[in-house]
């Protein structure tokens, strides 16, 4: 708990924490509500299930439970379409962190453009391709890395990552 607590002290006296305040939106591990709460529309949850670890935690079962998942309906590019982020919870979720997919809509369809774990998820206001930027929050024992993500046309990829060591 006292490397949790001297890692949140870190990030919030840290330079990259003003570039968070810039965002719009905001995910972390802990939250229990996400805004614009949302179900998974049917087409993305068909993508989820191939996941490895989505398919590893249900065993044999055929359904997520929906406890599993916060779902939350964003717009990555425009507000004609609708982007969701899923949140994993339970057997989804990771230690110290969440996993965290991001389902793009084009037509009737979706993409899975990110599938990682982190403490917090950012959305930026900046924008690459057409899709919003993103930066992941990881924190470890004694370091915190921040990574920003850029889409390249077909999924969001790693762009720079920075890792500092907790004082």
């Amino acid at each position: 708990m006292k490397a949790f607590l001297l890692a949140a002290l870190f990030l919030l006296a840290s330079p990259a924490f003003a570039q968070i305040l810039e965002s719009t939106e905001h995910f972390r591990a802990e939250d229990s509500t996400v805004p614009h709460p949302a179900t998974l529309p049917d087409a993305a949850l068909q993508l989820l299930l191939k996941d490895a670890a989505v398919h590893h935690a249900l065993g044999k079962a055929t359904r997520i439970n929906p406890k599993w998942l916060l779902v939350s309906q964003l717009h990555l590019s425009d507000a004609t379409e609708e982007d969701y982020i899923a949140i994993g919870r339970g057997p989804l979720a990771v230690a110290n962190a969440a996993s965290f997919w991001i389902f793009h809509q084009h037509g009737k369809s979706f993409d899975l453009i990110l599938d990682i774990s982190a403490h917090d998820l950012i959305l930026r206001t900046t924008t690459t391709r057409g899709l919003r930027d993103l930066e992941a929050v990881n924190i470890a024992a004694n370091t915190v890395t921040i990574t920003d993500y850029a889409f390249d046309a077909a999924r969001y990829q790693p762009h720079r990552a920075k890792t500092e060591r907790i004082k």
